[in-house]
Order: structure tokens, then sequence, then C-alpha cells
């Protein structure tokens, strides 16, 4: 997000996007989950005449769903895509915008996760999840995939990690 909105990203979000403190997700519950968005869940989209997402329903209790007014910046959706699964497409300039939700506030040294699959092809890159803007010492966090690489971003501290195929599971702390 980029003052509380995403920033484009050319890449489809194959599965679901799952973030939860560290604490709770050593349980295998709900529990402490933020953020739960399933493009594998139909019921859990709402989309306009031309399969484009307005809303991408937080499946969490928290109620942290990703919205979209404007149909000329909405993620596609487009079934049995990957594998026989759906996904939602984001062409570049397409985003969702989940707000400034505080549960979505993590603050330096506390300890949470998040697990996105993603596929990115050729050079494509973009920003999965993100809080803040402009220089990197002055962003909250985000969470990216580049040629080659996927990494975070946290209060100023860059960690990267090599990316060698166009499908990941990506996992950051």
């Amino acid at each position: 997000m980029r003052n509380g909105r995403s920033t484009s990203l050319p890449l489809a979000l194959i599965a679901a996007v799952f973030v939860v403190s560290a604490t709770a997700f050593a349980a295998p519950s709900t529990d402490g989950l933020v953020l739960w968005l399933d493009a594998d869940d139909a019921e859990s989209l709402t989309r306009d005449a031309g399969g484009r997402v307005s809303q991408w329903t937080d499946k969490s209790k928290a109620a942290h769903h990703a919205r979209q007014a404007e149909s000329s910046s909405r993620p596609q959706y487009l079934p049995d895509r990957l594998g026989g699964k759906p996904v939602i497409h984001f062409d570049g300039s397409a985003f969702l915008n989940l707000g400034q939700p505080k549960d979505l506030d993590f603050r330096p040294g506390q300890a949470f996760t998040i697990a996105v699959v993603y596929r990115v092809v050729g050079s494509a890159s973009g920003t999965f999840l993100a809080k803040g803007g402009g220089s990197a010492r002055e962003r909250a966090y985000q969470f990216y995939a580049a040629p080659g690489r996927q990494g975070a971003i946290a209060y100023g501290v860059m960690r990267e990690t090599a990316r060698s195929t166009e499908t990941n599971i990506a996992f950051e702390v």
C-alpha cells in the first residue's frame, strides 16, 4: 500500500494471503489470523460483469476486506488458471485497498508471519502487501517479488532471498 493504497503488481495470487502473529501461527487454528484472502473460495469474491474483483472478502475474524471501487483498477478473476485452481490476476495497474487496519500495523520487533502463494511471469515485479511509502527507511513494511528474488523491508531493514521459479510460496517473519 502506498499511503493506504496498494501498489500495482503484475502477478497472480493463486491461493491465499495469510497474515498472523507469530505466537498464534503455532496452533493449527485461525486464532490470531488478521487477514485471509482465498482465491479458491469464489464466495469470498465480489465480481463485476467482466469478472473483475471489486471486493475480496477477508475470511479471518478481523474482516479486513480488500476493495477496489474504480472498475479500471480491479484485478481479474480467472477460474481454472493454474493447476485447475483459480487466480486473481493483477495486470500492473490493478490493486486492492485494505485501508489502514490497526491489526496490520506491525511495529519494530513485533513477530508476525505472512504466507503468499503467487506466480510472477518473466521480469514482472510488484508488492504483495505494504504499509507506508517513501524511501525504505520511511516505510513500515513491504513484501515484494522482483526478477529472481523476493524480499521484505521492515522499518528500514531489507531481507531478500533468491526466487528460481515463477510459482512460489513466500514466508516472511
